[in-house]
């Protein structure tokens, strides 16, 4: 049998499309294994989709389960699945398993992005890193210039000697 080949997916043949896939390696299984982006998501990123992941959210939009949002708790890269939480089904015996949904019925509508790994070789790193640094520097409070700084004690200094009356603290500042 012929090793795995790129040009395969070129190909029209259907059963050239399923080998493909049944024996891709995992990089490109990975990528594979990508959702659609919400509207706002993609204004946003400037893309139309990425690879799932754990700890992503995600909204079912097909199926029996047509609806459900819920994290992405696992990613078989082997079966070509993603298990939701909250997504379960009751066996005979009462215990609960989880169900392998597709990811091409899916949406995602929350990206984890804490991970630095996640974004290092795609194309979308420098997009969603401007972006993550715009909303890291909306949320932390303003930090004050050195010149600020200077101007704040030197207006403490000066509070000082008027309330001692005394120069000695002034020449001790010098």
């Amino acid at each position: 049998m012929k090793a795995w080949s790129k040009s395969w997916i070129s190909s029209k043949n259907r059963r050239k499309q399923r080998k493909y896939r049944l024996n891709a390696p995992k990089h490109i299984r990975n990528e594979l294994l990508s959702a659609t982006l919400s509207k706002d998501l993609r204004k946003k990123l400037g893309s139309r989709a990425v690879p799932l992941r754990t700890k992503d959210y995600v909204k079912v939009l097909r199926g029996d389960h047509k609806g459900i949002s819920g994290e992405i708790i696992e990613v078989d890269r082997m079966k070509y699945k993603i298990y939701i939480n909250g997504i379960v089904s009751k066996k005979r015996d009462s215990s609960e398993v989880k169900v392998a949904v597709d990811p091409s019925n899916v949406v995602v509508t929350a990206l984890h992005m804490e991970d630095d790994k996640r974004f290092k070789k795609s194309k979308l790193s420098q997009k969603i890193k401007e972006s993550l640094k715009k909303e890291r520097k909306n949320k932390e409070p303003k930090k004050e210039t050195k010149t600020e700084t200077k101007e704040i004690k030197k207006e403490s200094k000066k509070s000082e000697i008027e309330k001692t009356g005394n120069k000695e603290a002034s020449g001790k500042e010098s």
